[in-house]
């Protein structure tokens, strides 16, 4: 707000010391984005509504603290040319009299005009110029004070006209606003004078205070009004965008059957209308996808179970002809070996459809004991040595970790290892085949890299899928049935494990096993990293 003690007096300019200060006092609002969208609406809402009116209150201010000034101003120039007259009129029947003389109607002259309002008229001083005779005769003592030498120049120069300045009075111990007017008088045969006037402003300046007042209780009343209105504003536009939210919530923690409530016909309920039509979209398709895997499950479960009878007779059968195989000819010979290998696989692949069905039943039971798993690993290889020579593949083994026993089920994850390592042999290309093993704390880890056909991202993603089958180049050819890397993840999982895979296309694949040395016990920091160098050999 303005004041009239502003107008005449400017403040003079903050220093180094007031700008830090202020500095240092300003709230500086962080993240604002995070905040929820109903505090931003009221927040950005009252900040403008503020602004707006701290600057209409200001130009009001201002406008109004001019105005009372000027108006002031114009009235102390009429009464001083009023008295300035008077004062003439008074001065020029003298010619000729005595010094005494005139000063007895400089006083009396005095007396007549201080009859006015003392609130308004503060002070007149009249004072002898040059050569004119005399003392300078005053109401107000304080009044010559404020007479400079730069004030006697402007008197000079303005000749018969009015001067006038803005001052700060002080009266009572109570400073306020002021304006000093003066004129020279030059009577012929009285004299040269100078005619001072003081005038108060403190009644504008009370009227500007109450106004000032009046727009500060209107401002806070307004601002308050501005609050309510954007708490309604916002709760309209964040209402439905909560209900929204909530129906979120509800989808993703599976209630598909939960839809919103449409109200009105504005664009908030046409999100609402999309939103429950997208929901039972969804519904529907995850009905169906709940329905095919329920289907797949029975059809697995069914299939692995009614096939073991037939498969048994068959196996019989294929017993029976293996022990009069003396008798044979060279091609039946041949045919009874083909029959063995098929009968092999068709017995791998039934194991393969009940573990999967177990898994989907919830029916795994770990047999957990305390294992080493670099001892596993150890004993696999050396197994695997003669099929890793027919393929030319370099199996190289470092334990990194001289502690790698935990609880598991050791005949489970003898199988993981035995999937990874025919996978690396199969897919290796004839090459190194990198095995490691470590722990950390309460994990341990085991890691798998061949450097052949490599792995895409998107195959790394897939390859753990049932059935899968990457291109050509990593095709089985030592039997598999699609469903090895599947029931080792399932297995790695069973333990409160993970099982992962990454690699490079024609460069090489990793696959990495992490178990806790407890199972379901959470797993720590991984001891190996999935993501590793190219070359071959390299080490951690």
């Amino acid at each position: 707000m303005s004041s009239l003690r502003e107008r005449l007096f400017p403040p003079a300019a903050a220093d180094d010391s007031q700008i830090s200060s202020r500095s240092a006092g300003r709230v500086r609002l962080r993240e604002f984005s995070t905040w929820p969208i109903a505090a931003r609406a009221v927040f950005a809402t009252m900040l403008l509504s503020v602004l707006a009116i701290l600057v209409v209150e200001t130009f009001l201010s201002t406008a109004i603290s001019d105005a009372l000034y000027e108006l002031r101003r114009d009235r102390s120039l009429e009464q001083s040319e009023t008295m300035r007259g008077t004062l003439v009129s008074d001065l020029e029947p003298l010619v000729g009299m005595s010094v005494n003389e005139r000063q007895d109607v400089i006083i009396s002259f005095m007396e007549g005009v201080t009859a006015g309002d003392p609130k308004v008229f503060k002070g007149l001083a009249v004072i002898p110029v040059g050569p004119t005779p005399g003392d300078a005769v005053t109401n107000n003592g304080a009044l010559t004070a404020f007479v400079n030498a730069e004030f006697e120049r402007e008197l000079d120069a303005a000749n018969d006209q009015f001067v006038y300045r803005s001052i700060e009075y002080v009266e009572h111990g109570v400073s306020g606003p002021a304006i000093l007017v003066g004129t020279t008088i030059d009577v012929a045969g009285a004299g040269r004078y100078r005619l001072l006037m003081l005038y108060s402003v403190s009644q504008e300046q009370e009227t500007l205070d109450r106004v000032n007042a009046i727009l500060v209780i209107g401002g806070a009343v307004l601002v308050l009004l501005f609050f309510l209105v954007s708490l309604v504003i916002s709760r309209i536009v964040t209402t439905p965008l909560k209900r929204a939210a909530r129906a979120v919530d509800h989808i993703s923690d599976n209630d598909l059957d939960y839809r919103l409530v449409i109200q009105g016909g504005d664009d908030l309920a046409r999100m609402g209308t999309s939103f429950n039509n997208m929901a039972a979209s969804l519904q529907s398709t995850i009905t169906e996808l709940v329905e095919l895997s329920e289907l797949e499950k029975r059809f697995v479960s069914d299939v692995s179970h009614e096939l073991r009878t037939p498969f048994t007779t068959i196996k019989m059968a294929a017993a029976m002809l293996e022990m009069e195989k003396e008798s044979f000819t060279p091609s039946g010979k041949r045919s009874l070996e083909l029959l063995r290998e098929q009968v092999a696989r068709f017995e791998a692949l039934i194991a393969d459809l009940l573990e999967i069905s177990r898994h989907e039943a919830g029916t795994v039971e770990l047999e957990a004991k305390p294992t080493s798993l670099a001892g596993l690993v150890d004993e696999q290889v050396e197994q695997l040595v003669p099929i890793a020579r027919e393929y030319d593949a370099d199996i190289r083994v470092h334990h990194l970790s001289d502690d790698t026993v935990g609880e598991m089920d050791s005949r489970r994850i003898e199988r993981i290892v035995r999937n990874l390592l025919t996978n690396a042999i199969e897919h290796g290309s004839g090459g190194v085949i990198d095995v490691r093993t470590a722990a950390r704390g309460s994990t341990l880890a085991l890691t798998v890299q061949d450097f052949g056909a490599g792995l895409s991202p998107q195959e790394a993603q897939r390859v753990f899928d049932r059935f899968w089958r990457a291109a050509p180049s990593r095709t089985h050819t030592l039997g598999g049935t699609g469903l090895g890397l599947a029931i080792a993840q399932e297995d790695a999982e069973a333990h409160g494990g993970l099982l992962e895979a990454w690699g490079v296309k024609g460069e090489t694949a990793v696959f990495r096993l992490l178990l806790p040395r407890t199972p379901g016990e959470k797993l720590a920091a991984a001891p190996l990293a999935l993501v590793r160098p190219v070359e071959k050999g390299d080490t951690e």
